[in-house]
């Protein structure tokens, strides 16, 4: 059986303007919501609350912007893969200088309102 896996090459971001991207990871999640009640039956039971999606990515570079205003930021996997897209604010860049090495940027997003994963 051939397997489905997929390189981390083809990897991008789009919305960050003048970084190379390194690598990026994003955590889509839904808040579950306790429901459990009396009437549970001794069962926890829940039910979907807020969704979001947030993460970070390292890249060489002009570093990206922190600013107030969101940018539509892109993620997306090899051409096979996951794209994931919507309104994000950057909030903080930390900068890394290593004396033998290139000198990187790991910035942290969070997506605001609606968020397609596809």
């Amino acid at each position: 059986m051939a397997t489905a896996a997929i390189s981390g090459y083809g990897g991008s971001i789009s919305g960050s303007a003048g970084t190379e991207i390194k690598k990026w990871s994003a955590t889509p999640k839904v808040t579950l919501l306790d429901a459990t009640s009396m009437a549970s039956g001794g069962f926890e039971e829940f039910i979907a609350g807020l969704q979001g999606c947030s993460g970070s990515f390292d890249c060489i570079g002009t570093p990206p912007a922190v600013t107030t205003a969101s940018v539509t930021l892109t993620l997306k996997t090899a051409s096979a893969g996951m794209t994931i897209t919507g309104k994000a604010y950057i909030s903080d860049v930390a900068v890394s200088t290593p004396v033998e090495n290139v000198v990187t940027y790991t910035a942290t997003f969070k997506y605001t309102g609606t968020v397609t994963v596809s």
